[in-house]
C-alpha cells in the first residue's frame, strides 16, 4: 500500500470563479451587438485582454462608443482594450444622427461669384431654415438650390428643410438663370421701312448672338453695322451673321451707302 503525506501547513485553495462582460445595447432595434464574454479568473492573463472592436448599429443613431453606467458618458471607444480583471457591464453610448449640409455655388471657376459660404448642421426629425445668403454672379441670377447640380429650384433661401437622407452630407447647389444682353440696331438718322429708327434684340450672358440683318430703308444702302455712329477709326463693325461673343450691352449703328439711292435693302439671295 502506498501512502502520500503531506506537510502540517496546508496551501489555502484558490477559489476559481467566472468572470463575465456583458454588453447591454440601450436601445431598441439595435443590430450588431457583441457576444458576452465569460472567462475564468484563472485563466492566462492574456486571456483577460479583450478588444473592443464591435460597432453595433442603431437606426436614425450613430454608435460613439460604450460607458461602464446606463445613461453615462463614453468611456471606452471603439477600438479601445479592456483588461477584465473583473466582471463588467458595457452599456452602448448613442447620439442622435445628424447631418451637415453644404452648399455649393455651381459655377465654373473662372466666374466671379460672391457667396459668405456656410454650413448648417440638423439632426434626425428636426426641421430647420437654410441659410438666408444668397450667392452673386456676374451676368446671372441665383434663383434658389437644387439637389443636384444640374436640378430645378426646391428650396428658397431660408425655406425650412426636413428631410432624412440616408447619407449624412447634403449638398445644395445654386440654380442660375442667364441674364438677357440687350443688342441694340440703330438706323443712325434714317428710318427703318416700317418706320423705326431703332430696333433691338437679346442674347444670353455667356452665349454666342449672330448679328441681324437691317430692315430695308427707303434713302441709302445698308453697308454694315459699326459701334460708332460716324465710323469713327477705332470702331468695331459688323456683318449681317458675324458673330458676337461680347457680355456688354451695345447700341450698333447702320452705316449706309449714300452715294447710291436706292427704295430699299435687299438682302443678298434675295
Amino acid at each position: 500500500t502506498n501512502f502520500t503525506y503531506t506537510d502540517a501547513v496546508k496551501t489555502p485553495e484558490v477559489q476559481v470563479t467566472n468572470i463575465t462582460l456583458k454588453y447591454i445595447s440601450n436601445g431598441e432595434n439595435v443590430s450588431g451587438m457583441p457576444v458576452d464574454v465569460s472567462i475564468s479568473s484563472d485563466a492566462p492573463e492574456y486571456q483577460k485582454y479583450i478588444r473592443l472592436n464591435s460597432r453595433p448599429t442603431k437606426a436614425n443613431s450613430e454608435f460613439l462608443g460604450w460607458s461602464l453606467t446606463k445613461y453615462g458618458e463614453v468611456d471606452y471607444s471603439v477600438g479601445s482594450t479592456i483588461y477584465l480583471n473583473k466582471s463588467l457591464t458595457l452599456y452602448a453610448v448613442w447620439a442622435q444622427k445628424s447631418y451637415t449640409i453644404y452648399y455649393n455655388v455651381n459655377a465654373g471657376w473662372r466666374d466671379n461669384v460672391e457667396f459668405e459660404q456656410v454650413t448648417q448642421t440638423k439632426k434626425y426629425g428636426e426641421t430647420i431654415k437654410l441659410t438666408t445668403n444668397v450667392p452673386k454672379r456676374d451676368g446671372y441670377t441665383f434663383t434658389g438650390w437644387a439637389k443636384s447640380s444640374v436640378g430645378s429650384v426646391e428650396y428658397l433661401p431660408g425655406a425650412n428643410f426636413s428631410e432624412n437622407p440616408s447619407q449624412e452630407t447634403i449638398i445644395l447647389y445654386a440654380v442660375w438663370v442667364s441674364n438677357e444682353i440687350k443688342i441694340t440696331y440703330n438706323a443712325n438718322g434714317k428710318q427703318f421701312s416700317d418706320g423705326t429708327t431703332e430696333f433691338s434684340e437679346t442674347k444670353s450672358y455667356g452665349g454666342s448672338y449672330t448679328i441681324a440683318s437691317p430692315k430695308t430703308s427707303e434713302s441709302a444702302m445698308f453697308k454694315y453695322w459699326s459701334t460708332d455712329s460716324f465710323d469713327w477709326s477705332g470702331a468695331k463693325r459688323y456683318y449681317p451673321g458675324d458673330t458676337y461673343y461680347g457680355n456688354d450691352e451695345i447700341t450698333l449703328y447702320a452705316i449706309w451707302n449714300t452715294s447710291v439711292e436706292v427704295t430699299g435693302y435687299r438682302s443678298a439671295g434675295s
